[in-house]
């Protein structure tokens, strides 16, 4: 039977043929084929530009990246709000964060939490810093720190931190 693909011929025959075929001698190359071959396999070890869909996919692949290498580095929320020497740019961060959380928030868990570490960031800028990064009244922070500092649920550091905020508050000595 013979087979189209091979034109009838046997293993033996096909070896013979693949054999001639490599021992051909190459043509040399000729000027300028060396630059092209060079910037062939540059051109082919590229990446595909992205497409529209997979740019309008960027912002949140990048904010999942930030977020990864946030936790890379081993700024832990809690230890930053605790941390005396944690500078006002990063309780910002932490308290636009929280505000983030807050606002997604798919269950009133989520949106305690999220609301506890958001006052916890103001607390810190108060407490460490003598800072106000809210427009809401000190009046207003008493009341939610005092609050705060009863939940059973709060961490014994946080409660800590939420009555030195108010003692700043009920003082009004906060500045900006």
């Amino acid at each position: 039977m013979k087979r189209a693909s091979t034109f009838g011929m046997k293993v033996e025959q096909l070896r013979e043929l693949f054999d001639v075929g490599r021992e051909l001698p190459r043509k040399p190359k000729e000027a300028g084929d060396e630059a092209k071959q060079d910037l062939l396999e540059s051109r082919l070890a590229q990446n595909l530009p992205l497409d529209k869909r997979q740019v309008e996919q960027l912002p949140e692949a990048l904010s999942l990246l930030c977020e990864a290498m946030g936790q890379l580095t081993g700024d832990v929320l809690g230890e930053i709000l605790q941390d005396p020497s944690s500078d006002l740019t990063t309780t910002r961060r932490v308290k636009r964060r929280a505000k983030q959380w807050a606002a997604k928030a798919a269950s009133k868990e989520d949106h305690d939490t999220a609301a506890a570490i958001y006052y916890a960031a103001i607390a810190h800028a108060l407490v460490y810093h003598n800072q106000r990064i809210t427009r809401f009244p000190v009046a207003a922070l008493a009341e939610t720190y005092a609050r705060l500092s009863k939940e059973t649920w709060m961490p014994q550091d946080l409660v800590a931190l939420f009555q030195a905020a108010r003692a700043c508050c009920l003082k009004k000595e906060v500045s900006g």
